[in-house]
């Protein structure tokens, strides 16, 4: 993925919430907190205001400050160990409520943006072992590591804290104290993409007894899923609903105004005698290719489905206004013989490009 600067950071906000917790962070770090919130360009008086905002971009000036500052490697791991459930707001609120670990991954997947900007989750559920994808979106070798620590170790701290909620809330129910066998994590492995660093003593002091690995084609978390279907017994629908609600309200404010869908349009219109690749479209709105294949997905479309309805529409007014024919059309749409122009044409309106122009 390329490294430039997405200009649509400036313009994307996140709630004050995070910036403030990392405040706090790097305190108990012993880090110069108020020096890093100030060469990042933010002001730490806006925590007085909960409903303050700040920008992608000044999101991710206070995470490059937080790594020149520290002194250690693995300052990722340490903030995401630090994170509690109540950190991550309605988010966390909806953890709570969910009915087992496989909903609660899932949910993870679909608003971990609007805690963490720059990464993004895919949880797939399988008969015997499910795996949460990491990914890192900053597009910055410099922040890969760190982006993909905080991730997982706030997982793996997200899945004690539930499970301590949920045995302690079986222990009252039952009246049994807490085994604390059951709270050890569920998790299989952590698979890291990135090559193994030469100190591990974080990595260990986080994790514990879940191994880690390192140098894999991707950063996932592995899971049996027995495991996490298990019901929790603070279950609760409607709070869970209510927390969705408001997670979802902020995902649609991170987001650009525009769908992803209407993105790529936009791009194809300009480029439909030869349309890019979904790779190079992806590099272009500063996703990977199957980060962009999922979010089209989830707006119900696909790539070539685009293109498809792109070629469509260029072609329609191109026969309803212009007096080309019905091969220099076709060639304009990047069709080098006229049967395939009409051909496709068919198959879009069940007519042909001359029985619609008559």
């Amino acid at each position: 993925m390329s490294s430039s600067p997405d200009k649509a950071d400036n313009k994307r906000v996140i709630p004050i919430a995070y910036p403030m917790e990392y405040h706090e962070f790097l305190c108990a770090e012993g880090m110069p907190a108020d020096t890093i919130f100030e060469n990042a360009g933010v002001d730490t008086q806006w925590f007085d205001d909960p409903s303050k905002k700040i920008t992608i971009a000044q999101y991710i000036a206070l995470t490059r400050e937080g790594i020149k500052h520290s002194r250690t490697p693995s300052l990722g791991l340490l903030l995401g160990n630090y994170l509690s459930l109540q950190s991550h707001n309605y988010l966390g609120f909806a953890l709570q409520s969910c009915g087992c670990a496989a909903e609660s991954l899932e949910l993870m997947s679909q608003y971990a943006r609007t805690r963490f900007p720059k990464m993004e989750l895919e949880f797939l559920q399988d008969a015997e072992i499910s795996q949460l994808l990491l990914e890192d979106l900053s597009g910055e070798e410099s922040l890969q590591r760190y982006n993909l620590e905080v991730m997982a170790a706030a997982i793996y701290r997200g899945e004690i804290t539930l499970k301590k909620i949920d045995r302690a809330q079986s222990s009252i129910d039952d009246d049994e104290p807490v085994n604390q066998d059951s709270l050890r994590s569920d998790m299989i492995e952590i698979q890291f993409e990135y090559p193994q660093p030469d100190d591990l003593s974080v990595y260990q002091q986080v994790f514990g007894q879940v191994p880690f690995s390192f140098g894999h084609c991707q950063t996932r978390i592995l899971y049996p899923t027995k495991a996490l279907l298990r019901p929790f017994s603070f279950a609760n629908d409607l709070s869970c609903k209510l927390a969705k609600a408001q997670c979802q309200a902020e995902l649609a404010e991170l987001d650009d105004r525009r769908s992803f869908r209407s993105q790529i349009q936009a791009i194809l219109m300009e480029n439909i005698e030869c349309p890019p690749s979904l790779d190079v479209v992806a590099q272009q709105i500063h996703l990977s290719p199957r980060v962009l294949s999922r979010r089209l997905n989830n707006e119900g479309t696909s790539f070539q489905e685009l293109i498809d309805l792109t070629r469509k529409r260029i072609a329609v007014k191109l026969l309803e206004s212009s007096d080309l024919s019905v091969a220099e059309i076709g060639y304009r749409l990047g069709y080098e013989h006229p049967t395939n122009f009409t051909r496709a044409f068919k198959k879009w309106t069940n007519r042909s490009p001359k029985d619609f122009r008559s």
